[in-house]
């Protein structure tokens, strides 16, 4: 099968494998920060559907009402620096699954199209702390994977309402 089909029966539009795209995106976000004990106010997703060109896929999680989310402190840097990498992991591990795309594929796409801004935050923050982006991107993938039944969860619930408040996606993870 070609690395760009979809593994399901159904047709996809455009728009929904952006929604789809996004919610794994970002629950990879949220369900790390939970795990790792930040504090998470909420989860959004969306899609722009621009008069010309393909739909824009949008979404993101902050960690306070404001969404004016404070740098973490020293003894938490590399922990968010695996909160900034897990949306292009768990993105990448749901187009690998869902629609049957190479893994390594997926992964520079999710990086290419849309993580850019969570890698310069994540280097920027790897140059704080003295930290290794290898040693990062390995940390991420290990718990991308030990978490991936809960990062599912988060997605799925992310596509139905759009919105998950901290509360409800602690629910759903089980913490």
């Amino acid at each position: 099968m070609p690395a760009h089909t979809t593994t399901t029966s159904a047709p996809v539009s455009a728009a929904r494998r952006e929604l789809l795209r996004a919610a794994g995106h970002e629950a990879g976000h949220a369900v790390l920060m939970a795990v790792l004990d930040f504090p998470l106010y909420e989860a959004v997703i969306g899609v722009s559907r621009p008069l010309f060109g393909r739909p824009q896929a949008r979404g993101h999680v902050h960690e306070t009402c404001t969404g004016q989310d404070e740098p973490p402190p020293e003894g938490q840097v590399q922990d968010a620096v695996l909160t900034y990498l897990a949306g292009a992991e768990a993105q990448a591990r749901w187009m690998h699954q869902q629609e049957g795309m190479d893994l390594e594929t997926a992964r520079a796409l999710a990086i290419e199209d849309y993580a850019g801004n969570d890698y310069a935050t994540a280097r920027t923050l790897l140059r704080r702390s003295g930290g290794s982006l290898g040693w990062a991107t390995a940390r991420t993938r290990a718990l991308v994977t030990r978490h991936w039944p809960a990062i599912t969860r988060v997605a799925q619930a992310l596509v139905r309402h759009r919105r998950l408040t901290g509360p409800q996606i602690h629910r759903l993870i089980g913490r």
